[in-house]
């Protein structure tokens, strides 16, 4: 169950526990999992490969946590997944890690409706050849124990784009020898030998001779007119005049008048950006220290709509005080992935998502406790943002 306060409050996710696996009641009998994977027909080196895992499932015994743990080609190196997007995903797998793994995959809130989808992206090495295998399981929950399913096809084979995978050939090596013995003693003997001669005398003439007399012409001269006159005259008028006469009228000098005509020109205020505004969001939000867990923590920084997010300098962004208090010593983010997100479809991204270490986190926490976490950054145009987001950690 997920509890969220406006854009960004505190989500209370499902927590993802795998261990070992215990007898299947009888009660579950019912259920099914299965599991496919799908991957590009050949890899090229130096390029980026897409593998989708699709999870399909009956629900009468609910699902309480699922995830997968992938085994992959040595040296291929983990990009992105879309549990790294998607608020409700979870993964423990970080940029630059690489094969054989295991990367493990895992949903923050268990999901209630089939089919669900994994899909993970990897870099494979510059001088990568041959034929590579991935395989993988499913571990999940319901109402007792742990539960794995295989991941179909087991294993699924990359070619290489320019060197494909070599076919079976089956060559057998017994020749098998076929005895069969027929003796025929009946031999039939023709003594009447026809003679027959044939002589054409007819040469037949075949003339076909094709004479078109029908010539067609063709016309088709299209005549497109298309004219069009726009007229768009604007008069704008704002020219406001402030008149002051003096009259002065003391003696003896002759009365003297000044008149000054003050013409002001039209100026527009532009209301500033606040950036007082950003909020914070952490996720997930409850850690749980004996636990394994992911090895980073998601920071989604929420800027005024009125912010353009690609301003902000990224390796200004960093976490400097828990409950009001200074850290002896910040703590910054991953520098990559660093995505710029447009949750609310303004047409310009206000939104950052950024990654934290965990173990860099929990050594600033106290637990038992709801924590305040202060993050900063600076904006090159509108200056320096500050915003607190809350995080719980649990024994």
């Amino acid at each position: 169950m997920k509890i969220v306060a406006g854009k960004f409050g505190l989500a209370v996710a499902a927590l993802v526990i795998l261990s070992g696996a215990v007898a299947l009641s009888s009660a579950l009998a019912a259920d099914t999992l299965t599991a496919t994977r799908s991957i590009p027909a050949c890899y090229t080196p130096g390029q980026q490969v897409t593998v989708t895992v699709t999870i399909t499932f009956t629900n009468s015994n609910p699902i309480t946590s699922l995830g997968i743990s992938e085994t992959v080609p040595a040296g291929w190196v983990f990009v992105q997944s879309n549990a790294d997007i998607d608020p409700n995903g979870n993964t423990d797998v970080g940029a630059d890690d690489t094969g054989p793994g295991p990367f493990n995959f895992a949903f923050i809130d268990a999901p209630t409706e089939s089919p669900v989808t994994i899909q993970y992206w990897m870099t494979v090495p510059g001088t990568d050849t041959g034929c590579k295998n991935i395989s993988g399981q499913v571990q999940y929950r319901r109402e007792a124990g742990q539960l794995l399913e295989t991941i179909t096809p087991d294993p699924s084979q990359f070619s290489n784009c320019g060197n494909p995978c070599p076919t079976n050939t089956f060559t057998p090596t017994d020749t098998p020898t076929i005895t069969n013995t027929a003796t025929i003693t009946d031999t039939p003997t023709i003594t009447n030998t026809p003679t027959r001669t044939l002589t054409p005398t007819d040469t037949p003439t075949r003339t076909n001779t094709l004479t078109p007399t029908d010539t067609p012409t063709r016309t088709n001269t299209p005549t497109v007119t298309n004219t069009a006159t726009i007229t768009n005259t604007a008069t704008i008028t704002n020219t406001p005049t402030v008149t002051n006469t003096v009259t002065d009228t003391s003696t003896p000098t002759p009365t003297r008048t000044v008149t000054n005509t003050l013409t002001p020109t039209p100026t527009t205020t532009q209301v500033p950006c606040d950036l007082s505004e950003t909020r914070v969001k952490f996720l997930p939000p409850i850690l749980v220290l004996h636990l394994f867990g992911d090895r980073f923590v998601k920071c989604f920084i929420d800027l005024p709509d009125c912010a353009d997010a690609r301003g902000v300098e990224r390796s200004s962004i960093q976490i400097v005080a828990v409950n009001g208090e200074l850290l002896d010593k910040p703590i910054s983010p991953l520098q990559w992935p660093i995505l710029l997100l447009d949750l609310d479809r303004s047409g310009t991204p206000d939104d950052i998502l950024v990654m934290f270490r965990r173990h860099e986190l929990l050594r600033v926490l106290r637990p038992l406790r709801l924590s305040r976490v202060t993050v900063v950054g600076h904006h090159e145009a509108l200056g320096t943002f500050e915003a607190t987001g809350l995080v719980l950690v649990l024994w």
